[in-house]
């Protein structure tokens, strides 16, 4: 039985923190939490970012401190070391690191908590365009625009449970 406490986001952020620092920010998993994507998760794959169940395409991630700043993180992919994903005309790419500034920049993402136990990933140079997926597609967007950055399921759609590695329940 899963049991849902009440608490505030201030709690939540305490608890995301305490969580990375004692597990380590190595082989995590973020599920979608959209009811009709409950057992999908942020993958990659051909170089492109998706949401797929798990064990289909590439889903385990590495956080590392944020290129852009230490007080966001870097999404490294664990089967393709050296690889991280990062966001190249709204669309989400799995690309290795090539030292520019709009790399770091397009790497990085805040995590912050969005409700009790999920969070969500806000781009670090687009402040409010969050990764976001559609039609399994993975995007950056900010809910205002139409087709895959319309406002239409903008909230469900770009929020996830982080899960940690042993846990992924299939």
């Amino acid at each position: 039985m899963l049991a849902v406490f009440k608490i505030n986001t201030i709690q939540c952020t305490l608890i995301f923190v305490y969580i990375v620092e004692i597990f380590g920010y190595q082989d995590v998993s973020f599920q979608a939490t959209s009811q009709n994507c409950l057992d999908k998760y942020i993958s990659h794959e051909g170089g492109l970012g998706f949401i797929k169940e798990f064990g289909i395409g590439h889903s385990s991630w590495n956080l590392i401190p944020g290129f852009a700043s230490g007080n966001a993180y870097s999404l490294e992919s664990v089967d393709h070391p050296g690889k991280y994903l990062r966001h190249q005309n709204s669309r989400l790419k799995l690309h290795p690191n090539d030292g520019s500034q709009n790399f770091k920049e397009d790497s990085t993402f805040r995590i912050g908590p969005e409700g009790y136990v999920t969070v969500r990933l806000e781009s670090f140079n687009f402040r409010g365009n969050f990764i976001r997926h559609y039609n399994n597609e993975l995007y950056i967007s900010n809910g205002k625009g139409s087709g895959w950055d319309g406002p239409g399921f903008f909230q469900n759609d770009t929020t996830f449970l982080m899960v940690l590695s042993g846990t992924h329940f299939q």
